[in-house]
């Protein structure tokens, strides 16, 4: 479903656009009043940051309510919420970068409901989207089957860069690029029918017409370099996560030896620039 094609609620409080199936009375008390909507998300933070908090919550979606993910964006200084009145809000920025994502077959998050506060300068916006049950950020996923005997851990490892091979390399054919692709931005759950992969956290992503060798290797050193808090993952399951992100692109549209250097010297370089400030690398 098209931004565009959101359900549109205007109040003096803010502007919702919405998924249709969100009932039109759930709609009214988040425009009259979100941070009502907001203070009720509270009770349950997933993370909090200078420019975002991140809450889980509910979401009613015709008869049922749904398990969501909350992502509130607030601008820094005066001089950046003043910008953000002249061009679309952070939520619907991030809104329009998801649905581009899916329309490639890249796995996100379904966002519903994105929200901009209409308040003199405040510049504050959020998006609501579809909670990922059972979902582990690549790093927690990645410590708890370290902990599995080393056949399992493997198995489950290189099902895994399968996946995320996949899920990478079909992002960068679209010709999207994400400048945070790091471990924590990546969801994986293990589920009936097998394990599945989510790209979340879209500020970073951009999207154009092609992504250059140079970018490719940018961003996959940046997912390289967290692999140093996981010292059990081998060369063949970052062979097989390399195999599988090529496999996405026309037949020898990516030469994967160059790459595979390009990446390991970046990743060395972000390693090294980290560990002199000081600085955890995940």
């Amino acid at each position: 479903m098209s931004l565009s094609n959101c359900v549109i609620t205007v109040s003096p409080a803010a502007t919702v656009w919405s998924d249709p199936r969100v009932p039109k009375d759930v709609l009214r008390g988040i425009a009259a009043d979100p941070a009502r909507f907001i203070r009720a998300a509270a009770a349950t933070p997933v993370k909090i940051s200078p420019e975002t908090l991140v809450l889980q919550s509910t979401l009613r979606l015709g008869d049922q309510s749904l398990a969501v993910v909350v992502k509130q964006y607030w601008p820094q200084t005066i001089w950046k919420a003043l910008a953000a009145w002249f061009r679309p809000s952070k939520a619907a920025r991030n809104w329009a970068k998801a649905e581009f994502l899916l329309a490639h077959g890249i796995d996100t998050p379904c966002p519903l409901l994105a929200c901009r506060l209409r308040w003199l300068a405040s510049g504050g916006s959020f998006l609501v989207s579809q909670w990922i049950a059972g979902g582990e950020n690549l790093h927690r996923f990645g410590w708890r089957i370290g902990r599995l005997p080393p056949g399992d851990r493997l198995r489950i490892a290189a099902a895994c860069a399968d996946r995320l091979g996949r899920l990478i390399g079909r992002m960068h054919l679209a010709g999207a690029a994400h400048r945070d692709l790091k471990a924590a931005n990546l969801l994986v759950a293990e589920g009936n029918s097998g394990l599945q992969t989510w790209l979340i956290d879209l500020d970073g992503l951009k999207i154009g017409r092609s992504v250059s060798f140079a970018r490719q290797a940018r961003d996959l050193a940046r997912l390289a370099a967290g692999l140093t808090a996981h010292p059990w993952v081998t060369r063949s399951v970052c062979r097989r996560f390399l195999r599988a992100y090529a496999q996405e692109f026309p037949q020898a549209a990516v030469a994967w030896k160059p790459l595979w250097r390009a990446i390991a010297a970046g990743a060395a370089r972000i390693v090294a620039r980290k560990q002199r400030r000081g600085e955890e690398v995940l």
